[in-house]
């Protein structure tokens, strides 16, 4: 398989992913804990894996090898994307946790901090969608 074609599946792939947070983050919003970390959990998992099957090992390649198909603005967005990425991960990675260890006792803990926290997560995360888009067309259009 060739790096656009991969990189096509992957595109697919993160579509699928912000279309279940999307949903996760609707039925958070309407209180249906379990379906919401049905959407969630699978779509942490399956980011965590793509990006390090795939992201991690091809930013380098797209950073600094000469014969990369990313021009300066390109890299400059490929920096914001990681950048965005990174905390969305790490920000996910931190309320599954939570929420792994706490399972629903909404006494213990502070709520409303955790909910601020997944809707910064959530701005990250399509952030870092969106930069990863730009970064796709700069890898097809070469700016």
């Amino acid at each position: 398989m060739s790096f656009p074609i991969v990189s096509t599946l992957v595109l697919v792939i993160e579509i699928l992913i912000i279309v279940a947070i999307g949903f996760g983050s609707y039925y958070g919003r309407l209180l249906d804990i379990d379906l919401h970390h049905r959407l969630i959990y699978p779509a942490i998992l399956v980011q965590f894996l793509i990006v390090v099957l795939w992201m991690i090992p091809n930013s380098s390649f797209l950073r600094q090898d000469p014969e990369s198909p990313l021009g300066s603005i390109g890299k400059v967005i490929l920096y914001l994307h990681i950048a965005s990425g990174l905390l969305a991960i790490l920000l996910s990675v931190y309320l599954a946790l939570y929420f792994l260890i706490y399972q629903r006792k909404w006494e213990i803990g502070n709520l409303p901090l955790q909910r601020k926290i997944m809707i910064t997560t959530m701005y990250a995360w399509f952030s870092a969608f969106i930069f990863g888009v730009l970064v796709y067309l700069g890898i097809l259009l070469g700016f």
